[in-house]
């Protein structure tokens, strides 16, 4: 059974094995860093000012353009277009280790989203979750935290 940790925010992953200890008594239980990357942005988020906007008895190209466009709930719509691309990263991950069950731990404003999206992209037990943001934690202290 393989048990992995991902630690997330909107900007990065980060995907860490449990590793358990062997027949050798000097062995304890550790972590391994696995892999660690930016959240690739997501398709839409780029945006120009060109597209909506008009002239107002001007010529094409000439004069003051005015945008007639509203910004609407662009950063809303933008961050959960960013947690679907982490939850598709976490499933991608979790593939690929052939991970059986899964530890989250995000920051408590996009956790609940995470997991609810999280349970139909990947057939990984969900395990355990944290409302924490730990990107940049150190290995040891992560250690320390999740396996004493």
């Amino acid at each position: 059974m393989k048990k992995l940790l991902i630690i997330t925010d909107l900007g990065q992953v980060r995907a860490l094995h449990f590793k358990m200890a062997g027949d050798d008594p000097i062995e304890k239980d550790h972590l391994v860093e696995l892999e660690e990357h930016d959240v690739a942005t997501p398709v839409g988020a780029s945006t120009t000012d060109k597209a909506g906007k008009f002239n107002r008895g001007f010529a094409a190209g000439a004069g003051n353009a005015l945008s007639h466009a509203s910004r609407g709930n662009l950063e809303g719509e933008m961050e959960k277009r960013t947690i679907e691309q982490v939850v598709e990263d976490i499933a991608v991950i979790a593939k690929q280790q052939s991970a059986d069950q899964l530890v989250i731990a995000a920051p408590k404003s996009i956790l609940n989203r995470l997991t609810e999206q999280l349970a139909s992209k990947s057939n990984a037990q969900l395990v355990e979750t944290l409302g924490v943001d730990l990107v940049k934690e150190p290995l040891a202290a992560l250690e320390k935290r999740f396996l004493n």
